[in-house]
């Protein structure tokens, strides 16, 4: 696959490592004219070398009287977030250095609503010290005159008011904690709410726990409707597995309702069938913390900035670079959100 990436003349980033042995073989078979690197914030030492290598065999391959070859980067030093992966702290000076680059400052955002931009500011104004630039000035971001006014959280919002503002449209709430993932994840099941919650790195949707509790509860001989109601209003759990068995009793109680009974196969097919039915395998909601979510833009359309984030305990009780990263990260996901509260 890469081998045909070269044949097209085109060289991904991730490849760039297996780049540096083909160069060595001198299997690279054609002359590069422009070096893209995106997202420079995230560069790491490596990187830079491979890009120092790319732009040297590009230079050797230069056909008589065609331009050299130019180095475009994009990034924002804003959006560092991950040196704990090795990045450069200095990435922007470093390529200034290295390639004699001029830098160019893009300020105006053509995504944020003029709401989200506002709370992003706050952050940002929030920890000067954290987002000052080498020039010793502290950046905002400004949104475009056209741009809609946006949502706002104000301190205290519930889930309830929240999830109706997105009632009909994809949504990501970011939280501060698992803790409150779980809670909102037991209130939006308890108000009917599809969802699915990223925790310890594993998409978990509502189906999927619901189908895992009629599992225990059928283990233990609970395989009738009546069984089922009768047991989920006897029970009590945390809030969590009450909030799925108190769904489960719901769609039980719906079910006999209509007239639906029979053996505990039946029984037990109806109600799985109806959490399939009712629960999508793809919600349209994600309930996550700020970082489970990093990464995992391409899980929803339409993001919900975070409430309540303040930085971690542990990010302040480490302070330095940790504590800066954290609060950059607030920044990273709160500026993709149509929807946000930063305390």
């Amino acid at each position: 696959g890469k081998v045909e990436y070269l044949k097209l003349g085109t060289l991904m980033f991730s490849q760039m490592p297996y780049f540096a042995v083909s160069q060595r073989l001198n299997l690279i078979p054609f002359a590069v004219q422009l070096i893209i690197i995106e997202e420079f914030q995230d560069l790491t030492p490596l990187f830079l070398e491979m890009a120092k290598l790319v732009l040297s065999n590009a230079c050797s391959h230069r056909r008589r009287n065609a331009p050299y070859p130019r180095i475009l980067a994009l990034g924002d030093p804003k959006q560092a977030i991950t040196y704990f992966q090795g990045s450069m702290l200095d990435a922007q000076s470093s390529l200034i250095t290295t390639f004699a680059m001029t830098c160019l400052m893009l300020w105006v955002s053509r995504r944020l609503s003029k709401a989200v931009a506002r709370a992003c500011n706050r952050l940002i104004n929030k920890h000067p010290e954290v987002f000052r630039d080498n020039d010793g000035v502290v950046p905002q971001l400004l949104y475009s005159e056209d741009a809609p006014e946006g949502l706002h959280i104000e301190s205290g919002e519930t889930m309830r008011s929240c999830a109706y503002l997105f009632e009909n449209s994809k949504a990501h709430f970011l939280l501060r904690t698992n803790s409150l993932v779980r809670q909102w994840a037991a209130e939006l099941l308890d108000h009917d709410y599809d969802y699915g919650c990223l925790l310890n790195g594993k998409l978990i949707t509502a189906r999927e726990q619901l189908l895992q509790q009629l599992t225990v509860m059928e283990s233990k001989g609970i395989n009738t409707l009546e069984k089922i109601v009768a047991y989920v209003d006897a029970t009590s759990a945390n809030a969590n597995k009450k909030a799925l068995r108190n769904r489960i009793g719901r769609i039980a109680k719906h079910l006999l309702q209509q007239g639906v009974n029979g053996n505990a196969l039946d029984s037990m097919y109806h109600v799985k069938n109806a959490v399939c039915r009712l629960h999508s395998d793809e919600p349209e909601w994600i309930v996550s913390t700020i970082h489970q979510s990093k990464g995992r833009e391409n899980l929803v359309t339409v993001g919900i900035g975070t409430a309540g984030s303040t930085p971690s305990t542990r990010a302040q009780r480490l302070g330095g670079i940790w504590l800066n990263q954290e609060i950059k990260l607030l920044l990273v996901e709160g500026s993709r959100a149509t929807l946000m509260h930063i305390e």
